[in-house]
This record gives structure tokens, C-alpha cells and sequence, in this order.
């Protein structure tokens, strides 16, 4: 039996993420009226960890995204676009940017499967995508930038590898109507829809 240490509920946002590289997810909550995280790191006998950032009115957005294996606590603020993320790799360096804000909801994952967790952002009012592409890192120096139409309107975004090839896809869900889009990269991105949930069902997120 493995025991995790009791954490209070109350004001934190839960996430999963693999915190110490052992490839093993391991259970994170995030408390927004103070910026503070929570994580219990699996190749510590799941000992606690804590790092603070953010704080009211940012989201978090977790991920790995300087590919060490890591994840880094990151955060979105929707008011303002403003990104902050603590890169694992740089002693959790914190490196900030604008991108996005208040029609725009999070929607990062790895689109182009260099293994990087990709910042994106999606507007439900015009089924709008942007997504910075990290494959371009190493060989530009910089972001390469993608926008598109993908879903229809007034859905939330639920990207995920799910065709299996390494690469995130488009996807929304719509929670009035349990209407899924998918939008697979190996059928070159075409839409593949279906009906599942509905009004009192919500999407689990990676």
C-alpha cells in the first residue's frame, strides 16, 4: 500500500504531473489565492513538495516545457495573457511573456512532439487556435507560430494525443450537448466527432 500524505481540499485546483522525472505521475494541487503548489514527488516515498507561484486570477498550466523530463509549474493569467513559467532545467527560472487574454482560454500540450509542452490558447467565441510550436527552438532560436479554426464555438478545449503518433490534438468539448471534436493529426488533422457526457459531465484533462 502506498501512503500519500494528507493535503486539505479546500481552494486548490488539482493537475497531475510526472514532478521528478521517474516517469510516474504524480498528484499536484494548486491554491490560487496565494500562488501556492502542492506535490507529492513519487521517487520520494511521495514526500511533499511546495513551490509558489502565481496567485488571483492566474490558472495553472503544468507541463513539461523545456523537456527535461520535469514538469514545470506554469501559470496563466486570462485577464492580462500573461504566462510565467518555472523551467526545471535553469534551477526553476522563472521566464514570463504575454500571449493571449480575455477571450482566450489555455490549451497548451506538444502539437509538433519534440516531447516540449507547446503554450496554446483557444477562443470559444470563434473556435480560434494559437499555439507556439517548440520544434523550432533548437533550430530558429524562437516560437514558430500556428493559428487555426478547429470546432465549432462555445466549447472548451481538451487537447490530447489521441490517435497515439506523439503529437497533441485539436479537440472540444462541448458539456451543453456531450459533442466532442477531434481533430487527428495522423488523418491529417480532419474532424472526427461523437456524443459522450453532457450537461452534468466534464472533461477530464491530462
Amino acid at each position: 500500500m502506498i501512503l500519500i500524505p494528507f493535503i486539505s481540499c479546500e481552494d486548490f485546483t488539482a493537475a497531475q504531473c510526472d514532478l521528478d522525472g521517474d516517469s510516474k505521475t504524480d498528484p499536484v494541487v494548486y491554491r490560487e489565492m496565494d500562488g501556492a503548489w502542492v506535490g507529492v514527488a513519487s521517487s520520494k516515498q511521495y514526500a511533499l513538495c511546495y513551490v509558489s507561484l502565481g496567485g488571483v486570477g492566474y490558472k495553472p498550466v503544468f507541463g513539461d516545457y523545456d523537456g527535461d523530463g520535469l514538469a514545470d509549474p506554469a501559470i496563466y493569467n486570462q485577464g492580462t495573457g500573461v504566462w510565467s513559467i518555472g523551467l526545471s532545467s535553469v534551477g526553476y527560472q522563472v521566464m514570463s511573456g504575454v500571449f493571449g487574454g480575455p477571450a482566450w482560454l489555455p490549451a497548451s500540450a506538444d502539437y509538433d512532439g519534440d516531447g516540449l509542452v507547446d503554450p496554446a490558447i483557444y477562443n470559444p467565441s470563434t473556435a480560434e487556435w494559437q499555439v507556439l510550436l517548440s520544434a523550432s527552438l533548437t533550430t530558429q532560436g524562437g516560437y514558430t507560430w500556428w493559428q487555426g479554426v478547429a470546432g465549432s464555438i462555445n466549447g472548451m478545449p481538451v487537447p490530447a494525443d489521441y490517435d497515439g503518433d506523439g503529437r497533441a490534438d485539436p479537440a472540444v468539448y462541448h458539456q451543453a450537448s456531450g459533442l466532442w471534436e477531434l481533430f487527428l493529426s495522423t488523418q491529417g488533422y480532419q474532424l472526427v466527432w461523437g456524443i459522450f457526457g453532457g450537461p452534468e459531465y466534464a472533461p477530464i484533462l491530462e
